[in-house]
């Protein structure tokens, strides 16, 4: 039914990549460099402290385990 590829796209999907380029034109390089470093650093700098809570939680978890109170709980029998 359709020849060409260009008639089988929606004439809408055209309009999406073409907002989505004129906002990252207009906001995010106008940020000054500097400014863009800050940015991107907090975000390297929050993903891996978000990494490393993810990954430090359950060895906590399975390591950090009160192993004495099954010795408690021995003891307060023998007190009985």
């Amino acid at each position: 039914m359709f020849s060409n590829s260009e008639n089988c796209q929606l004439p809408f999907l055209n309009i999406i990549p073409n907002y989505i380029s004129d906002i990252i034109d207009n906001f995010i390089f106008k940020i000054p460099n500097n400014i863009k470093n800050l940015i991107i650093r907090f975000v390297e700098f929050s993903r891996i402290l978000i990494g490393g809570i993810f990954l430090y939680v359950p060895f906590v978890y399975l390591f950090n385990r009160d192993y004495d109170l099954e010795e408690n709980d021995l003891l307060s029998y023998k007190l009985l």
